[in-house]
């Protein structure tokens, strides 16, 4: 069939540079409704940071959840560029992302030789539901989308020549694998990757020797992970980068459990439009994985390198963990559909027939595109009017503060309780009262404490750890969820149990 023949592809074309311009328009599309979201929790943190926070990454102070200077450069840049103009900020990731799922189709129609299949393998990647926090959340995307563009693109320059990479495109590429892991160490799994394609590429010859020396030859990338796992622990936070998503003591029934609601992610917007018939059987998706991966030959390397980019996260899944793993999921996508065509073609024994009747498959695909692209934007756009809702919240909260109580008097303290945490699973405050609030009073000293329930907890301020007594004026805020409004309460109210509450 035609459509599907191989081709020498090594570097881009015409072709390509139409897919860029493609790819990136409709990263824009899909993701509009989010354009105008305002910050949500952590960004409100991260539009206070400077230059001072890059140099702290490199010392046990750090501003980061772990060693991440690259995330917290590329925060500064944005913060230079766009200021507080959330528009400028949610372009710049949507810009990005575009400019991924571009490299998602130059690697896997170099990879396979097929135009078709990387174009296939882009649209399922650049339209993924399971991206909306990776993308929306410019918390998130500061990591994970960035890290996501250095591995892509190292992947790009390892795969682009015919003949294996030469030692200058080693070292770049090294380089490259160096900078992805100080941006997020979710970029550890990229030499896994490359052997991946490398197998795929059949760069691996017979033998015991000849494959010692292949591995032997990836020792650029020992020398990169060495010096980042240097620097990271002199900067003291090594365990604390990992704990989140690699935890020892978790058992195997949490890590399948994890896995098998990736898989139901993965699936999405399907999982989702069927599970009123199955129910909630994340299982299924699993299984449904597991037999793509053995009876989709072509497919496999996708499955695998989809597996192998979820390790940093095994054992504590988030949906942004899996930014990298999806381009594994949209690899084993194309080629399941590509699968299914050819197998019904050659049912039909369409091969042998006139060029008119190829067009079938053409058809066939150009079907599953439309309907993907519908039922992706559908799940998307549900998911952005959270993140915009949650937004909305994080703006309007504080300016009520400040309605309630205009002036504060010098020393004042502040308290919040019941906030949002999040909108359908699109975080609200969580860290980002404290500075939002400053914000809004112009004033960077303010005491503000974002007050949660229950007993004392380290490095947290809960309602039992406030003393009844304080030498500062107070004011307690409490959030009523069903009238949606921020209320000044009594201290009996708020939910301190002291004597003479009421007096105080």
């Amino acid at each position: 069939m035609r459509v599907f023949s191989k081709h020498k592809i090594s570097r881009p074309d015409s072709l390509s540079w139409a897919m860029l311009v493609a790819m990136v328009l409709l990263s824009f599309l899909l993701y509009r409704p989010a354009l105008n979201g305002y910050f949500v929790s952590e960004d409100l943190r991260h539009l206070t940071f400077g230059w001072s926070e890059v140099t702290a990454e490199f010392s046990d102070w750090g501003q980061s959840m772990g060693y991440r200077p690259g995330t917290t450069l590329y925060l500064v840049l944005n913060n230079l560029l766009w200021g507080r103009n959330q528009i400028g900020h949610h372009a710049t990731v949507f810009f990005l992302h575009g400019i991924v799922s571009w490299l998602v189709y130059l690697v896997v129609r170099r990879v396979t030789g097929e135009y078709v299949s990387g174009l296939l393998a882009a649209l399922v990647f650049v339209a993924a539901p399971i991206h909306t926090e990776a993308v929306i959340w410019l918390a998130a995307a500061a990591g994970t989308v960035t890290s996501g563009l250095l591995c892509m693109l190292a992947i790009w320059l390892w795969v682009r020549q015919d003949s294996p990479p030469s030692s200058w495109t080693i070292g770049f590429v090294a380089g490259l694998y160096f900078l992805a892991l100080l941006v997020k160490e979710v970029a550890i799994v990229l030499p896994l990757l490359l052997v991946l394609v490398d197998w795929r590429m059949r760069r691996f010859e017979k033998g015991f020797r000849p494959i010692l020396r292949k591995v032997l030859s990836y020792w650029p990338f020992a020398v990169s992970l060495g010096t980042y796992g240097f620097l990271h622990f002199s900067s003291g936070a090594l365990t604390h980068s990992f704990d989140y998503g690699v935890r020892l003591d978790a058992s195997f029934p949490q890590m399948a459990d994890m896995w098998t609601i990736c898989a139901r992610d993965l699936f999405r917007p399907i999982s989702t439009f069927v599970e009123w018939k199955i129910g909630a059987h994340n299982w299924i998706w699993l299984g449904i994985f597991l037999v793509l991966l053995h009876t989709v030959r072509e497919g496999r390397w996708g499955a695998l390198w989809a597996m192998a980019a979820l390790l940093p996260g095994a054992t504590a899944y988030e949906p942004r963990l899996t930014y990298l793993s999806v381009v594994g999921f949209a690899i084993l996508a194309s080629q399941t559909l590509l699968w299914i065509t050819r197998g019904v073609e050659s049912w039909l024994h369409l091969e042998s027939k006139p060029n008119r009747y190829v067009s079938l498959g053409s058809i066939f695909i150009a079907i599953f595109v439309i309907g993907l692209l519908v039922a992706d934007t559908r799940a998307l756009y549900r998911d952005a009017a959270n993140w915009e809702k949650a937004g909305e919240l994080t703006w309007s909260i504080p300016r009520q503060a400040r309605e309630l109580l205009p002036e504060p008097p010098d020393n004042a303290e502040l308290h919040f309780i019941d906030l949002p945490d999040n909108v359908n699973g699109a975080y609200a405050f969580r860290w980002g009262i404290v500075h939002e609030v400053r914000y809004v009073y112009n004033d960077p000293d303010l005491a503000v404490h974002h007050v949660l329930p229950g007993p004392p907890r380290w490095g947290k301020v809960t309602l039992d750890s406030i003393p009844c007594e304080a030498a500062n004026p107070r004011f307690f805020f409490k959030y009523d969820s069903e009238l949606e409004e921020l209320q000044m309460v009594s201290p009996s109210e708020f939910g301190m149990d002291c004597p003479q509450n009421d007096t105080q």
